[in-house]
C-alpha cells in the first residue's frame, strides 16, 4: 500500500493483493486494510480509479437478446425432450432411476426421490 501512495498508481483492491502477493479475499478479511484502502482510493481522482469502462446500453441490449434467444431454443428442446423422458420413465422406471442415479451422483435413495417426482409428474 505504501508504494502505491508513493506512485499514485491504481489502488484496486486486485492489484493491492497481486503486488502483495494475497487473494483479494484474504484482504477483505482485514478491515483495517480495507479501510486504509478504501482512503486511498478516494483520495485519487475518480479518472485513475476508472477501471473497466461500464457496458453501453446497446452492448447489453444485445446481450439480453442472445440470452432471450437461447432461453426460447432451450424452452423449444425441453418440450421436444419432456415426453420422450415420461415415455421412457412409464416404461422403464427401474432403468430411469439408475440414469438418475448417474445423471446426478447422488445416491440411490435420492435416486428413488427423483424418481418419484418423476412419476408424479407423469400422472
Amino acid at each position: 500500500m505504501s508504494a502505491a501512495q508513493r506512485t499514485s498508481s491504481h489502488t484496486s483492491f486486485a492489484a493491492i493483493a497481486k503486488e502483495a502477493g494475497v487473494s483479494r479475499s484474504w484482504l477483505y478479511t482485514q478491515q483495517d486494510l480495507v479501510t486504509a484502502i478504501r482512503q486511498l482510493q478516494n483520495r485519487q481522482p475518480s479518472s485513475q480509479r476508472a477501471g473497466s469502462q461500464p457496458a453501453s446500453i446497446a452492448f447489453i441490449q444485445r446481450r439480453l437478446e442472445i440470452a432471450l434467444a437461447r432461453i426460447k431454443q432451450l424452452r423449444a428442446e425441453n418440450s421436444e425432450l419432456t415426453p420422450t423422458a415420461r415415455d421412457g420413465i412409464r416404461r422403464d422406471p427401474q432403468a430411469a432411476q439408475r440414469t438418475a442415479v448417474v445423471l446426478i451422483g447422488r445416491s440411490a435413495l435420492q435416486a428413488r426421490a427423483v424418481t418419484s417426482a418423476c412419476a408424479d409428474v407423469v400422472s
